[in-house]
């Protein structure tokens, strides 16, 4: 499993450290100009996700499939190590970004804190959905052929931000009184549910592919 981690961490660290220099740069100036760190992490979080399919496209242009069923790693190492990329990089992303978030908004915004960690929560939770749902549809078809169903998919926290965050400013009066402990648990264990039938899913998909 080391192995495989490295072999994309090798073949993605130029793209990604770059793709993250430059969004970290846009959203930092995005958000001195707009004296506000909301759109920082959710644009963040949203850019390294997308960023993470491009592991998907090296091994496509390589050819790493046919040459990995050679090696003596079984199918549920395959995908397993897709999964932990994903979670592993999208979660210690998500940390970094929402400690430059609290670190910008204590020197420069006061918004809160907790908003900002809450926001970060949030994402993460939304991604994992995210990738969980795009996962599969990779092992399945591979990025390009996937690539209709990948922007659809993308529209889902578009239109959850868009709609979901007027709405609960409006009700924000009744928020309060909800039992946010018992929803927060909730939420978890459906993501982490969905992510485990993600990765089933994707194992028995990859197995009956053809190459």
């Amino acid at each position: 499993m080391t192995g495989l981690l490295l072999k994309d961490y090798y073949s993605l660290r130029g793209y990604l450290f770059r793709q993250i220099a430059l969004l970290s740069l846009l959203y930092v100036v995005i958000a001195v100009v707009l004296k506000s760190v909301a759109l920082l992490t959710p644009m963040m979080i949203m850019g390294i996700t997308m960023t993470l399919m491009i592991s998907f496209s090296v091994d496509e242009a390589s050819k790493w499939d046919g040459y990995a069923h050679t090696l003596p790693v079984s199918v549920n190492m395959l995908v397993g190590e897709k999964y932990i990329l994903f979670y592993g990089v999208l979660i210690g992303g998500a940390a970094v970004v929402g400690a430059l978030c609290c670190l910008l908004d204590v020197l420069f915004f006061h918004e809160g804190v907790l908003p900002i960690l809450l926001s970060t929560g949030a994402c993460v939770l939304l991604y994992l959905f995210v990738s969980a749902l795009l996962l599969p549809v990779f092992f399945k078809y591979g990025v390009e052929k996937g690539r209709m169903l990948t922007t659809l998919v993308f529209l889902i926290p578009f239109f959850i931000m868009v709609w979901g965050g007027p709405f609960l400013m409006q009700t924000g009066g009744d928020l309060a009184s909800l039992p946010w402990m018992a929803i927060i648990t909730a939420v978890v264990a459906t993501v982490a549910v969905f992510c485990a039938i993600s990765f089933f899913i994707s194992i028995k998909l990859y197995k009956n592919k053809e190459f």
